[in-house]
């Protein structure tokens, strides 16, 4: 207890040192997992982008999906037809449809910017068939025939804005049972 006593001083002294050198570790330690904490955060809302596309009998589409865990932001759309840019809008390319046939859902504006939540497709052209009525059954496959023409590049971001990524798909999965010529489908 003596020691202690006399040294009162030098205990107090090293308590203070060691005291700021956990208040330091602490700050540094906070830091560390604060840093590692946002870049968990971005890589967990990392937004997976595709040309999803469904070729029914009785309904088409073409949309994007992603197939991510954070929201995906559209930077740009291409249509593109033998390496050359045709529109920013599928519907604009689309033949016209007879009177009482219509599309289900397009879109013609507004593309960029937009944000597609994940597990979600926004739908660029659907369109919904009676096959119980036969000129519909033909409607269908100038559809068909016209999509086939047609490559989808999409560009994408996050919500960090960080990379841009890029996917394309080309739409020949629309005439991949086609009984016609060739020359009706040209690439």
């Amino acid at each position: 207890m003596n020691w202690l006593a006399e040294n009162s001083n030098a205990v107090i002294a090293l308590t203070a040192i060691l005291a700021t050198f956990t208040s330091a570790y602490s700050i540094l330690r906070g830091e560390a997992n604060a840093k590692a904490q946002r870049l968990h955060n971005k890589l967990s809302v990392k937004p997976i982008g595709q040309i999803a596309v469904g070729d029914w009998q009785d309904r088409l589409y073409v949309g994007l999906e992603n197939a991510g865990s954070g929201p995906l932001i559209v930077h740009t759309l291409r249509i593109i037809e033998n390496g050359e840019l045709q529109h920013e809008h599928l519907i604009e390319l689309m033949p016209r449809l007879p009177v009482g046939t219509y599309w289900k859902n397009f879109i013609r504006e507004g593309i960029e910017g937009r944000a597609i939540l994940p597990g979600n497709v926004l739908k660029l052209v659907e369109l919904e068939i009676d096959d119980r009525r036969s000129e519909q059954g033909s409607i269908r496959d100038e559809v068909r025939r016209t999509l086939a023409k047609y490559e989808i590049v999409l560009e994408y971001g996050d919500i960090y804005d960080q990379k841009v990524r890029k996917v394309t798909r080309h739409l020949t999965w629309f005439v991949r049972h086609w009984q016609g010529s060739e020359n009706e489908v040209k690439r």
